[in-house]
């Protein structure tokens, strides 16, 4: 299996390309215009065999609007193009992934000001829905995630890149993959 997987729902631009049990990323860290280096990338981890893919999986959020909307439309358009089905992925099922802990967390990711995107788990199941919120307002309970480092000094760090959405993407491949492009939505949050 040989695939292409994009992660830009926070300040981190990520690609990689899947081949068999290896991956390549290319990533660059506090980006504020993602469309600036996803076709780069992708052009360079691909070097003009993009039929050679099965599929490109995409972080649907949650997230930066500004990103997933970069990345969204970019994967739409690239499978458009190639003609090859996406895997959709949401970032704290496939952050969930890398968490050993039975009981009660959260997951989240930095949004604005004191605002973090969150997701409660437990046993890495949803126990909540996604929202955006203060993150005052969150239960007392051990914190995963990204980007927390003003609001929360006391966190443990999961990086929702492109690698990890990738990973996400080849285990569950059946259950997300949608060959429809009109079917694939991005999760966007209010506050």
């Amino acid at each position: 299996m040989r695939f292409l997987s994009i992660n830009t729902s926070t300040s981190l631009c990520s690609v990689s390309l899947f081949e068999k049990e290896k991956f390549k990323t290319l990533e660059k860290k506090s980006v504020t215009d993602h469309s600036k280096y996803l076709a780069v990338y992708t052009k360079e981890l691909l070097k003009n065999n993009h039929n050679k893919i099965d599929f490109v999986a995409v972080s649907v959020g949650p997230g930066s609007y500004a990103g997933i909307r970069s990345s969204l439309s970019f994967v739409k358009g690239l499978c458009m193009a190639m003609n090859k089905p996406i895997v959709p992925v949401e970032n704290f099922e496939c952050m969930s992934e890398k968490i050993k802990y039975d009981k009660k967390f959260y997951i989240c990711i930095y949004s604005h000001k004191d605002y973090v995107y969150s997701q409660l788990f437990k046993n890495n199941k949803k126990v909540s829905h996604s929202i955006c919120v203060k993150f005052n307002k969150l239960e007392p309970l051990r914190i995963y995630g990204y980007g927390l480092d003003s609001i929360c000094p006391d966190y443990n760090e999961i990086i929702p890149d492109a690698e990890t959405v990738g990973i996400f993407a080849k285990k569950n491949y059946q259950k997300l993959i949608v060959n429809d492009l009109n079917k694939v939505f991005p999760i966007y949050l209010e506050i």
